[in-house]
């Protein structure tokens, strides 16, 4: 890959608790801010993203398809289409199952129904019906897609009724990949493109856009999916690095860290640096999904906020029912929480790399910890990197802090058949009050 500027040290106001970051995570910062190649980083930055970024040139988008021209570089695209020929692209990657994390080995998970390697004439003749798009250009996009593994040539439907997105797998199927697209490619990224899945309205979009616009230039061009020839294109491999495995974790931390510095300070100029930097505890039982609910969550609520004047507590469930937070808002409640209590669940894995420093956040596993658990027991909060960020993640053993299941609505289920079944639970509000006051 060609060599690339790093994207320098943000110069923004910090609250007073960020102010004298260790050495160590200094030393994390300055891995990907030296004027080097992408490779210079070692293998592993530069094996992702051979297999995890599809860097184009010379390419062409109309409606859903694109298009290549003979002899340029298409890097995995090329490769791909040597495995297995006529390959469909599956689209998406918001909802992908955790079995696909390497299905780019077998096609790539793009957001275009299929490609198609034009003849040189034919291809000189589509760049005269579509406007010419210049410089590097980053093609975001989450659309969901189907839960089978094996390759799928079946024609997708056009009925307009998917599930909803899931902030988690938006953001580590897609989100993370494009943001090393964008760290390491930072001054060269010119164009932005969102394909036509985005909806203003849409909550997550709305989180994801936050998080992107932290590590991306002042001034790119954005559009939604303007057909296009383009100069170079990147396109991310979905579901590729969704347990953040394939770097060495300072890299990653230190990708992670300096988007949370820059959306800390967004939040903090929108709101006036109304952080409440000691006392803020947020509470979230999950009654406003299906499963794994914290069900006396009220009581724990109350038990904290008799157990001590000095506790600043949101109870979130309160909040989400009420009327949803405007994306903003919901990243002002969480970044000025010092302590967070929830079940495992997807508001854990979207939000627990943007917790400020020094934050704790405790994870109760529920009834069913292996559900949600790889066969060394970790959950989907990489320790490695939250302990590079400077956030303390409890959950393992004494910390899952639940006394009774409860089957869920309309069910006497009790066992632990599925990551989608699990029941609900009771939990001890003294417990968790005593493990709280004991961090303060």
């Amino acid at each position: 890959m060609q060599s690339i500027r790093r994207m320098p040290f943000a110069r923004c106001r910090w609250p007073s608790a960020f102010v004298g970051v260790s050495m160590a995570f200094i030393c994390c910062y300055a891995l990907v801010d030296k004027n080097t190649s992408v490779a210079s980083h070692g293998s592993s930055v530069d094996d992702l993203f051979g297999r995890c970024v599809a860097h184009m040139e010379d390419a062409c988008v109309k409606e859903d398809v694109l298009y290549l021209s003979p002899g340029q570089n298409h890097g995995i695209v090329t490769q791909n289409a040597k495995r297995k020929r006529n390959t469909v692209f599956r689209r998406g990657g918001s909802n992908t199952p955790f079995g696909d994390s390497i299905s780019n080995l077998l096609h790539w998970r793009g957001p275009f129904r299929e490609f198609v390697v034009l003849e040189r004439a034919n291809f000189t003749t589509l760049r005269r019906h579509l406007p010419t798009v210049r410089g590097r250009t980053l093609y975001r996009y989450y659309k969901t897609t189907s839960g089978e593994n094996e390759i799928d040539n079946t024609p997708l439907g056009s009925s307009t009724s998917q599930p909803p997105i899931n902030a988690a797998h938006a953001l580590w199927d897609t989100t993370w990949l494009e943001l090393l697209v964008a760290t390491f490619y930072f001054d060269s990224i010119v164009n932005l493109h969102n394909s036509d899945d985005f909806n203003d309205d849409d909550p997550v979009h709305g989180l994801i856009r936050i998080i992107l616009n932290a590590v991306l230039p002042k001034g790119v061009n954005e559009k939604k999916h303007a057909e296009g020839c383009f100069d170079e294109l990147f396109v991310v491999v979905s579901s590729c690095d969704r347990h953040l495995d394939a770097l060495p974790a300072t890299i990653a931390a230190s990708v992670l860290a300096r988007a949370r510095e820059n959306v800390h300070a967004e939040v903090s100029r929108s709101f006036q640096n109304d952080y409440r930097w000691n006392t803020s505890v947020l509470l979230y039982g999950r009654l406003d999904t299906k499963q794994r609910k914290m069900v006396n969550v009220v009581d724990v609520h109350r038990e904290l906020v008799s157990a001590s004047s000095f506790l600043d507590v949101t109870l979130w469930d309160e909040r989400v029912l009420t009327a949803m937070p405007s994306p903003m808002e919901q990243f002002r409640s969480i970044l000025n929480s010092k302590y967070v209590i929830t079940p495992h669940g997807a508001f854990t894995c979207f939000w627990w790399p943007w917790l400020r420093k020094d934050a704790t956040l405790h994870e109760i596993m529920g009834p069913c910890p292996k559900l949600h658990s790889d066969r060394f027991g970790r959950t989907y909060v990489i320790d490695e990197v939250a302990s590079l960020l400077g956030i303390r993640h409890l959950y393992r053993g004494e910390h899952n802090l639940w006394s009774r299941k409860v089957p869920r609505e309309g069910t006497n289920v009790l066992s632990c058949e599925s990551h989608y079944t699990d029941p609900n639970f009771w939990t001890s509000p003294k417990a968790l009050s005593e493990a709280v006051l004991k961090s303060f």
